[in-house]
């Protein structure tokens, strides 16, 4: 148990450690504030209670995850984020290419994509699936 300050209890830190090794949890490296909790008194006793917890199978899938303490506002605790440190693709924008016009049938590509298969819902869910549709098909 990380703490600064008052009292540290030596079973509560062994049964912690027992129920974590037991279930086989983690928790990811940390960036910032090492305590997540304080009395805010005059001396103030400082604690880490607040943390994240992961077994193995996600350390798989996420090896470069951290957590991050945020700025403390009005609580006695310090917010953390998990951030998981896989990035998010980078979408790519369609860009419509003047050579597809000269293309034979094109016209009529763009018809029968626009049209089948029918859609259901509301009039700007059919619409937003229809360009997305299409868009796809001329992707291809």
């Amino acid at each position: 148990m990380d703490k600064l300050n008052g009292i540290v209890n030596r079973e509560d830190i062994r049964l912690a450690q027992d129920f974590l090794r037991d279930l086989q949890l983690l928790e990811p490296p940390s960036m910032g504030k090492k305590y997540t909790w304080t009395n805010g008194q005059a001396n103030p006793i400082w604690v880490k209670l607040d943390r994240f917890l992961i077994n193995s199978d996600w350390v798989e899938m996420f090896p470069k995850a951290i957590q991050h303490s945020l700025p403390r506002l009005r609580s006695d605790h310090v917010p953390i984020r998990l951030e998981s440190g896989a990035h998010s693709p980078i979408p790519r924008f369609f860009r419509f290419e003047q050579a597809w016009c000269m293309a034979k049938n094109f016209g009529n590509l763009i018809r029968d994509w626009w049209d089948s298969p029918s859609l259901q819902g509301c009039s700007t869910f059919i619409l937003a699936k229809k360009f997305s549709r299409t868009r796809e098909h001329l992707r291809n």
